[in-house]
């Protein structure tokens, strides 16, 4: 089984947010990577939500943008 939860580091232990389903003295390999205070996938948000509360700035504010741009990037194709 794989699985990804996030955990809180603290006087050199990992405490995780959530009970995993192992057997009980199951060994299991860990992959640790540092991760900002953004939120995680599993909060329940769509992958939209999150992307638009992540810092930096959206190139396309809708989908008429995007339309708006490709239309533009043909048409300067065609000449």
């Amino acid at each position: 089984m794989k699985t990804t939860v996030r955990a809180t580091y603290s006087n050199g232990t990992l405490t995780l947010e959530r009970i995993l389903d192992f057997a009980e003295g199951e060994r299991v390999t860990v992959t640790v990577e540092s991760q900002p205070d953004l939120p995680f996938p599993s909060s329940g948000q769509s992958a939209v939500d999150i992307l638009a509360e992540a810092p930096g700035q959206l190139l396309f504010k809708s989908g008429t943008d995007v339309a708006a741009y490709l239309d533009e990037e043909r048409a300067s194709w065609e000449s």
